[in-house]
């Protein structure tokens, strides 16, 4: 692998196939991994609360709201480095993501108008289609399944986001419970 991503290495067909079945192979592993622990198959989402923080209140999970300008979507991606961010309105309910290829797209649109302002615009300009959204009381082994297709995964409870998971979220809360079997 070190060899093909310094570009010291082009593989031909048969080998490029070997090494695509090994990744998929790998990650089968991980998540038959995760699966197979017995307390995370077992547990919902909602079981996970007090092991890490981002499956915690909707305060902390970072977004924007509709009526929030460009600027602070920008300022919050910059922030926490990331690409997209979640649009959540006052009454936690998700209508959608912003991502920074939307606001290029918007920006593009706009070049020719020099009035265009981040400081001006809002967010509901450039709203996209939202993250996966899955109830807090669902089997923790849905989200990881839909993690294999998506970076994020929006929890509701009551149809109102509570929280959010990603495949990071589950390998830390893996370790939490590891550490306190052992501790017991």
């Amino acid at each position: 692998m070190n060899k093909i991503e310094n570009r010291n290495y082009a593989p031909n067909y048969d080998d490029a196939k070997s090494i695509f079945e090994e990744l998929r192979r790998e990650a089968k592993e991980q998540r038959e991994k995760l699966e197979s622990n017995v307390t995370t198959f077992g547990k919902t989402i909602a079981n996970y609360a007090w092991i890490v923080p981002p499956f915690r209140l909707s305060e902390q999970v970072i977004h924007v709201k509709p009526t929030d300008t460009l600027e602070k979507a920008l300022l919050h991606m910059n922030d926490y480095n990331l690409s997209r961010i979640p649009v959540i309105t006052s009454h936690h309910i998700s209508v959608g993501t912003v991502s920074l290829e939307g606001i290029r797209a918007l920006v593009g649109k706009s070049r020719d108008n020099p009035e265009f302002q981040y400081r001006e615009r809002t967010v509901k300009e450039a709203i996209e289609q939202s993250m996966p959204l899955l109830d807090c009381s669902s089997p923790a082994r849905i989200a990881l399944h839909l993690l294999d297709e998506v970076d994020c995964v929006l929890l509701t409870k009551e149809g109102r986001v509570c929280g959010y998971a990603t495949k990071k979220t589950f390998a830390l809360a893996r370790q939490e419970e590891e550490r306190r079997g052992k501790a017991a």
